[in-house]
């Protein structure tokens, strides 16, 4: 499970449309859902307003892709993918308590 989180997320830097597809329609969860899902863990209990508010700034905003996550964290795209690399390296591998 990790290898294919893994694999499925450098396919997704390599090619983020082809990387939402399976089977040729488009994947309900996947390397994008996840990455959105590790922003909104991250930033959202700290975000004015919290994960709510957050979402709709990355939704409703003009930009889309990395400038948007960018934009709207205040981060470096490196910064934001070296984070979420080492959340699906370390996921099951470190207990949560």
């Amino acid at each position: 499970m990790l290898l294919r989180s893994v694999l499925g997320w450098a396919s997704f830097l390599r090619d983020p449309a082809a990387a939402a597809m399976e089977n040729g329609e488009g994947a309900v969860y996947g390397v994008p859902a996840n990455l959105l899902r590790f922003i909104l863990d991250l930033y959202g209990p700290s975000y004015s307003g919290g994960e709510t508010a957050l979402m709709r700034e990355l939704t409703g905003s003009d930009q889309t892709g990395y400038s948007n996550l960018t934009t709207v964290t205040g981060d470096s795209i490196g910064l934001l993918l070296t984070l979420f690399g080492l959340n699906l390296w370390a996921d099951g591998r470190i207990w949560h308590s």
